[in-house]
């Protein structure tokens, strides 16, 4: 990931996509557009869960930017919303979001 200053920010590049902007993270080396749009996780870890019993609990908690990823914002309730629908999908019953307290505002 390469960073740069523009305007007193800094300006990194998304190892994912090559989009630049401030708002990457400087962890994770990826832009929150990439970080909001895969689902592909969520449903592939309940898909397991689901292949072994379609009651294990699962809980999505919510992001809270602390410590090394302080450069990120909270979870919003949009993005929750669909990595709750994606885990149902795949016919997990017992699926729920925790920390909403945290949930943010921005899509």
């Amino acid at each position: 990931m390469r960073q740069q200053l523009l305007s007193g920010k800094t300006v990194a590049t998304c190892s994912h996509c090559g989009k630049k902007s401030p708002l990457i993270s400087q962890s994770l080396g990826v832009c929150l557009d990439c970080i909001r749009r895969d689902f592909g996780k969520v449903s592939q870890i309940a898909a397991f869960m689901s292949s072994l019993n379609h009651d294990i609990p699962y809980a999505l908690l919510a992001f809270h930017p602390d410590f090394l990823m302080g450069d990120l914002p909270t979870t919003s309730a949009y993005h929750a919303q669909e990595a709750l629908e994606a885990a149902r999908a795949q016919e997990l019953g017992r699926v729920r979001i925790g920390n909403i307290h945290l949930l943010g505002d921005a899509c």
